[in-house]
């Protein structure tokens, strides 16, 4: 820049050298800039790089046009720019990302009324609220909205500040109606979405607090409400959204829940997951928990999960009645995790180390009891060909010869024919929908 300046000012002089990045350099630079953060020592296995730690490209009449990079949120302009030019410039941190809500435009030239001009060019009336949202207008939204939330939680009387850990835990309680849980989910929606828009503005900051206190009382009932997936964090936050509440998370030593719902099989993490909560809480995680595993398999293995399912609506019958206590019932939700885990032990060291296997094993286990082992291995040796080739859930041809080798099978074990035919039919449906588990 001095040598060009110095060239300016001594034209009749011999110009000073001036140094440029070669074309090739830039190439590298702008394409490696679309890469991910992470390792750069990482490698593909071209031998290309898979990572790229470049934060920043400063340009001057470059990459307007064709320059397709979705990992640039942020563009400062500090020149003036119009109609077709600008409307480029601005489109290179509009491209979709996953986990990115938006572009973000810091102007320091002045560009608001250039803008206003080339899009009504190029899309017709515009006004400048359709365009730009102020601050100034989104701050009493951001404030109704936190406002709200904290007025669904009245009923608690409990002091959120002073009294947090309680709050979360009887705020997990609270949420357990439908309808309850589905306004939650609403206003904390709409307060996110509004403090995105504001941060990272310091007038966002006092309401920090709330955000991480409320994002935690969601990531924490995921666990205790599986089923609900509106409890998980969804493709619309905002990425950096989502790293606060990561930050907060880690922070409060519950890394655990920032992904999958813990299971009531991980024992592990579930006491990690529990630890702090009252019993009320660890209660009602426990059997929503419970509830959406046995959902889940008595699709994919009924002989199994059907007797779990039986037992567990009459244990809750005797909890509702009083013929048990908390404790009690804390007790036998802990037996249907050995009971599940021993279930799959079994299985394992008999072989059967698939979802699929397994289901046939405790469905010949209900049907042929101590024959059960010999069957299932017999069954699973007569149709391993056809169970070997790709596709063949698919195929109808592979599936008629599956029933072919059953059926025949299942009269020999004195099986009637109304009773092989629908036992056959009832192992292929198994077999298929344990395919991908």
């Amino acid at each position: 820049y001095k040598a060009k300046k110095w060239n300016e000012a001594h034209p009749t002089k011999p110009p000073k050298p001036i140094w440029v990045v070669g074309k090739d350099k830039i190439k590298t630079v702008t394409n490696n800039f679309k890469l991910p953060y992470g390792d750069e020592k990482i490698l593909e296995l071209s031998g290309e790089k898979k990572h790229d730690n470049t934060a920043f490209l400063i340009v001057s009449d470059m990459l307007l046009t064709g320059y397709d990079v979705p990992i640039a949120s942020c563009l400062y302009l500090d020149k003036g720019l119009k109609e077709h030019n600008l409307l480029q410039a601005i489109a290179r941190v509009n491209r979709a990302k996953e986990g990115k809500s938006g572009g973000f435009i810091v102007d320091y030239y002045g560009i608001a009324e250039h803008l206003l001009e080339a899009l009504k060019i190029f899309s017709g009336d515009i006004e400048r609220k359709d365009l730009m949202r102020n601050l100034t207008e989104e701050l009493p939204k951001l404030k109704m909205r936190c406002e709200q939330l904290v007025s669904l939680f009245q009923p608690l009387n409990i002091d959120r500040h002073y009294e947090r850990p309680k709050y979360v835990d009887k705020a997990i309680q609270y949420i357990e109606p439908l309808d309850i849980r589905d306004e939650f989910k609403q206003l904390l929606k709409a307060f996110n979405k509004s403090l995105s828009i504001v941060l990272p503005h310091p007038k966002a900051l006092p309401f920090q607090g709330d955000f991480k206190l409320y994002n935690e009382i969601k990531s924490r009932a995921k666990n205790v409400y599986p089923e609900d997936t509106g409890l998980r964090i969804n493709k619309d936050e905002s990425q950096y959204l989502q790293e606060l509440i990561d930050e907060h998370m880690e922070a409060e030593n519950v890394v655990n829940i920032l992904s999958e719902p813990v299971s009531i099989l991980d024992s592990e993490k579930l006491a990690a997951e529990t630890q702090g909560s009252s019993l009320d809480t660890k209660e009602l995680k426990m059997k929503n928990n419970l509830k959406y595993i046995i959902k889940v398999g008595m699709d994919k293995n009924p002989d199994f999960y059907k007797p779990l399912a039986e037992r567990l609506e009459k244990l809750l019958e005797e909890r509702r009645l009083n013929k048990i206590d908390q404790a009690q019932l804390i007790m036998e939700f802990n037996g249907y995790h050995d009971d599940i885990n021993k279930g799959a032990y079994e299985a394992r060291m008999m072989g059967f180390d698939t979802p699929g296997k397994k289901a046939v094993y405790d469905s010949m286990k209900v049907q042929f009891g101590d024959k059960a082992e010999h069957v299932t291995r017999t069954l699973l040796e007569l149709i391993k060909g056809e169970m070997s080739l790709v596709g063949w859930t698919e195929k109808s041809r592979v599936l008629k010869s599956i029933e072919k080798k059953m059926k025949p099978y299942f009269k020999a074990l004195g099986l009637s024919l109304g009773e092989a035919k629908q036992k056959t039919a009832d192992l292929i449906k198994l077999l298929i929908k344990n395919e991908d588990a």
